[in-house]
């Protein structure tokens, strides 16, 4: 019978215009930096307790920091300095994937900190040109070692269900035996829809350690957590959203609930998504680049520290700000694409966008 312990991940992506004329970061309130919407994070939502007030433990009993910093659509040249200001800023938990295209130079980061192995979670996601049989695999993973200048991974996942049933079955086993040869710790899946994850059940295999979902504020994945939630699953979830006053997948009004909740808590947008997650016990991996200053802020303003230096009380909001955001779940299609960020409320209904009707 396969295990059921799995985890949520969900991965959120903030853009929308920098402010670059700002002279010392050190000096923005949280009000100018609200203003900017800032970009990038992560987010992951454990299905059950934290072990401890910052960490949870998965199914190989590691402890997965609940914030970290995630490194999708971030460029090659910019990824080094961005995941150097990171671990500066206290983070340990690495998001990656081979699609990103930037390993190695998060590779070069981690190598240049100093850091022990030991003290580090790296994650990646094995593309979709690299899914197949055991072979093709491992040489995908062994390449992402290389890169990554590290022995092993903390989680690789598959990075989404689009190839085919028969491709994405061979890679999720795959790495369950690359799992038992020491290559990585935990095995995930991400973008996965019910049926995909129905389809591991139904071949009597492990459970995902890991699962990487979208998610956000308007859209909270809550049948694919309840799936998780039903089978006795730790669940990691990954989503992309525009948050900032540009743009918003809500309406109007919905959009003035974010907007009072982030200002009347000296929050940025970012922050307050991290702060949203930390206070339903999900972990979030923020993610932001080094083109501006505020960009550049952004990484150790939405760390676990620069969160809860504004919030104090640990982190965690109240339960009626929980349940004011709580209410914006608007039920977005994850999409074809694997993303929303950029698309119109409107250009994302039907089934072109309902992943639980891909084959």
């Amino acid at each position: 019978m396969p295990r059921s312990t799995s985890f949520v991940i969900c991965i959120i992506l903030l853009t929308s215009s920098l402010v670059d004329s700002l002279v010392d970061p050190i000096v923005i309130n949280r009000r100018s930096a609200l203003s900017t919407g800032l970009s990038g994070l992560t987010l992951l939502q454990p299905a059950i307790a934290a072990t401890s007030p910052t960490n949870v433990q998965l199914r190989s009993e590691e402890l997965m920091p609940l914030i970290g910093f995630g490194t999708y659509k971030t460029s090659p040249e910019s990824t080094t300095e961005a995941v150097s200001l990171a671990l500066e800023s206290g983070v340990r938990h690495i998001d990656g994937a081979q699609d990103y295209l930037n390993e190695k130079e998060v590779g070069t980061a981690i190598s240049n900190s100093g850091i022990p192995r030991s003290k580090l979670f790296l994650t990646s996601k094995i593309s979709n040109s690299n899914q197949g049989q055991l072979r093709q695999v491992t040489k995908s993973v062994k390449a992402t070692l290389k890169s990554l200048n590290t022995p092993y991974l903390d989680v690789i996942y598959v990075h989404s269900p689009l190839p085919g049933y028969n491709s994405r079955m061979s890679t999720y086993s795959a790495l369950q035996q690359l799992k038992e040869e020491g290559f990585c710790r935990s095995v995930g899946v991400a973008n996965y829809g019910i049926q995909h994850l129905d389809e591991i059940v139904a071949e009597g295999l492990d459970t995902p350690d890991v699962c990487q979902f979208e998610l956000s504020f308007y859209n909270q994945r809550r049948d694919e957590c309840d799936w998780c939630t039903k089978h006795g699953s730790k669940i990691v979830a990954s989503s992309w959203s525009k948050l900032s006053g540009n743009f918003n997948w809500g309406s109007d009004d919905d959009y003035k609930v974010l907007n009072e909740v982030s200002t009347r808590l000296g929050l940025t947008k970012a922050q307050t998504l991290v702060a949203w997650c930390y206070s339903k016990g999900i972990a979030s991996t923020p993610r932001s680049g080094v083109g501006s200053k505020i960009e550049r802020l952004a990484i150790a303003e939405n760390s676990e520290e620069g969160v809860m230096k504004v919030l104090g009380g640990g982190g965690r909001m109240s339960d009626e700000d929980v349940a004011k955001l709580d209410a914006l779940e608007q039920g977005l299609k994850m999409g074809r694409l694997g993303r929303t960020d950029g698309w119109r409320a409107e250009d994302v209904k039907g089934t072109e966008w309902d992943l639980s009707l891909v084959a």
